[in-house]
């Protein structure tokens, strides 16, 4: 049962990312000089999504779920697509301050962290501070 959760996490979390990639950031874009505040609350919840669902890719590799590893790649993609593209629209609306990228640790579905040789890939964590 939770190894079909996870497939569902994975594989509705890829098709939410792309259509958000291709529907909504171009919808949020123009909004962002008017209303910052809305579309920074909207980024913000997505982010804790996507920070969810790499802790799930992190799950699938330290625990060597084969299933599971054969959709990560995708997902990464996404999820490093969707961190480009934010910070790409903050800085052409000359909001750079209110966007902060580094490396989100690899963790379980504990929230534990994993340390080893089988989880090293990093994948980008943004953060949407308050500023402006």
């Amino acid at each position: 049962k939770q190894w079909y959760q996870r497939r569902v996490a994975i594989t509705a979390g890829q098709k939410f990312l792309d259509g958000f990639l291709t529907i909504g950031l171009p919808l949020l874009s123009p909004m962002i000089s008017d209303s910052f505040v809305e579309v920074q609350s909207i980024l913000k919840k997505i982010q804790t999504s996507t920070r969810f669902l790499h802790h799930v890719t992190c799950h699938s590799k330290s625990s060597k779920d084969i299933a599971l590893t054969a959709r990560v790649p995708l997902l990464k993609k996404f999820l490093e697509a969707f961190v480009l593209k934010v910070k790409a629209i903050f800085a052409q609306h000359g909001c750079t301050d209110a966007f902060w990228v580094g490396n989100l640790k690899q963790r379980n579905l504990k929230g534990e962290e994993i340390v080893s040789q089988v989880c090293k890939s990093c994948y980008l964590q943004y953060e949407i501070a308050l500023l402006r």
